[in-house]
């Protein structure tokens, strides 16, 4: 089973770049920039935030640093689904693989897997800045797939909160859901155990 980061595993109130707004008085027409570009590279390991992160503070006027913006980001963002997570579990025990499928930049992924503890609650984490590639593209899924290579792609469950990732996936050839909330996916998933 493959299980999406943001907006899934984790259930942040609001993104980043509405908390820039809302602390710093912000607005996205300032920060897309960053968020349509440089930070795309970032997602797919092609770009260090280190490097680019700290120009766009300056014109955004934060004098913060970078290790305070990405603590000041990820906190604003440390929201794990624990219910879901805590199902996961159960489900890893009847013998389910169950892996994290995100699309992030190193610095949170390293977050997400030591700071929110995922690496505990996921067989493996997949995560784009790794893979060199980001959902909704098909290599995505290829990449993730060739680590078991004993598993048909209509045996992999696949649960995002974004339409276009989910339509991915089942032109991939896998099964795909949108996520809405615990209690629709657990009732899906106890209907699909079942039979």
């Amino acid at each position: 089973m493959l299980i999406d980061g943001d907006g899934v595993a984790i259930l942040s109130r609001q993104k980043f770049s509405e908390n820039l707004k809302q602390d710093f008085g912000i607005g996205t027409d300032v920060t897309d920039d960053f968020f349509k570009h440089d930070f795309n590279d970032c997602l797919t390991g092609q770009k260090d935030m280190q490097d680019c992160l700290p120009k766009y503070l300056k014109k955004w006027g934060l004098k913060h640093s970078f290790s305070a913006i990405l603590d000041y980001w990820f906190k604003s963002e440390n929201s794990p689904n624990k219910r879901l997570l805590d199902y996961l579990q159960m489900l890893r025990k009847q013998g389910i693989v169950c892996c994290l499928a995100t699309n992030q930049e190193k610095y949170r992924t390293c977050y997400v897997k030591e700071s929110m503890k995922f690496e505990h609650y996921f067989d493996h984490i997949y995560s784009s800045c790794d893979m060199g590639v980001k959902k909704p593209d098909p290599r995505f899924f290829e990449v993730i797939l060739k680590d078991y290579p004993n598993i048909s792609k209509n045996q992999v469950m696949f649960w995002d909160d974004q339409l276009k990732n989910v339509q991915a996936g089942i032109a991939f050839g896998i099964q795909a859901q949108v996520y809405l909330d615990f209690p629709s996916f657990k009732l899906f998933m106890i209907r699909a155990t079942q039979n």
